[in-house]
């Protein structure tokens, strides 16, 4: 018998509080990234993407009705997967090092 390999789709994911901030971020990821899909389950949202997440502060801004600052994003997270691989004042992106 000879073994075949197959390649296994690696999402990016992250579990939100299931708080009115974690919703109003997760509405913000949903527009942002059109393709993301949601379960949700008691207490947390998971959203996950077969590329990578753009959590943009101008579009979280919107749904909060105030500033946003990015690093309030760690209020909300519970877990993640992937990498961080930007975070600044304007927007997080969450991937896979293209490196592995």
């Amino acid at each position: 018998m000879v073994a075949v390999e197959t390649k296994r789709e690696r999402f990016v994911s992250v579990d939100l509080q299931k708080t009115e901030e974690g919703y109003n971020v997760l509405r913000a990821i949903l527009k942002d990234n059109p393709d993301a899909k949601v379960d949700e389950f008691p207490g947390y949202y998971k959203v996950k993407h077969s590329n990578k997440l753009t959590i943009k502060r101008e579009t979280v801004e919107s749904f909060m009705g105030r500033p946003w600052d990015t690093q309030e994003f760690n209020l909300v997270i519970i877990s993640y997967s992937g990498n961080f691989a930007e975070w600044d004042d304007e927007k997080i992106v969450i991937q896979w090092d293209t490196h592995m």
